[in-house]
């Protein structure tokens, strides 16, 4: 009897171990659900060569919604190996009434050998221009600003791609929601390069760049059910252990 009660002491005693290293567990798959958790490229190649089609994290699934996005000619465009930074100014002109704005992006992501690099911070800024004064806007007011979540960079005519959580300042630009991705796109493969080298090698306004893109971008949030079930799952497991002991 004392041997079984002994047993029973020690299973409950793992038991216990698990069920605290599961709550650590699932207490770190929460923050990461709900923090700015970074995000890893969507690549498709059915359509040729691989492109970003969206972006997945803990969040959930990111798709792009091109029924919203700006788009336009580059201004400057770099990216330096020294700093590891990455410099973006375009603007876009609708004097028919849809948005204008001068846009800047600036992101500094180190070469780790991966098409996303090492995203250490980034920012979006869309201001104003002097064709939205007809409806009422302040030439040079700031529109809306993001934070870069995560960034690409394929060896394709879609260069680089960089994700942001958007702070809407505007209505005119509220139809971008919560979340956007700057596209840059360039007639060369990485400055027309080989090897290609993701985020280690220098760019500048002459390697090619042509137009951007900054597109809507739609987040697709998964069930709950299936922490809510794995947490009910451990609680009636623990209490039918319990009763087993007691």
């Amino acid at each position: 009897m004392d041997n079984v009660d002994l047993e029973s002491r020690r299973l409950l005693t793992t038991f216990r171990r698990v069920t605290a290293a599961m709550r650590l567990a699932l207490l770190g798959v929460f923050c990461c659900t709900c923090g700015s958790a970074l995000a890893l490229p969507i690549l498709d190649d059915t359509m040729g060569p691989e492109r970003i089609t969206g972006w997945e994290n803990s969040k959930g699934t990111f798709q792009f919604d091109f029924s919203n996005f700006l788009a336009g000619p580059h201004t400057t465009v770099s990216y330096s190996t020294a700093t590891d930074t990455y410099a973006f100014e375009g603007s876009t002109r609708s004097p028919g009434g849809g948005p204008s704005a001068d846009v800047t992006a600036s992101a500094v992501v180190a070469d780790n050998g991966t098409v996303s690099g090492d995203l250490m911070s980034g920012f979006l800024n869309v201001f104003a221009t002097a064709d939205d004064v007809a409806r009422g806007i302040v030439n040079g007011q700031l529109l809306m600003s993001g934070t870069a979540i995560e960034a690409a960079a394929m060896n394709n005519d879609n260069s680089t791609a960089i994700l942001f959580e958007l702070n809407v300042l505007h209505s005119s630009l509220s139809m971008f929601g919560s979340f956007v991705t700057l596209i840059d796109n360039t007639s060369a493969r990485w400055g027309g390069a080989s090897p290609y080298m993701p985020w280690g090698r220098d760019w500048t306004a002459t390697t090619g760049f042509t137009d951007w893109d900054v597109v809507q971008t739609t987040l697709t949030v998964p069930e709950p059910g299936t922490l809510a079930l794995l947490t009910l799952g451990l609680f009636g497991l623990r209490l039918g252990t319990r009763r087993a002991a007691s």
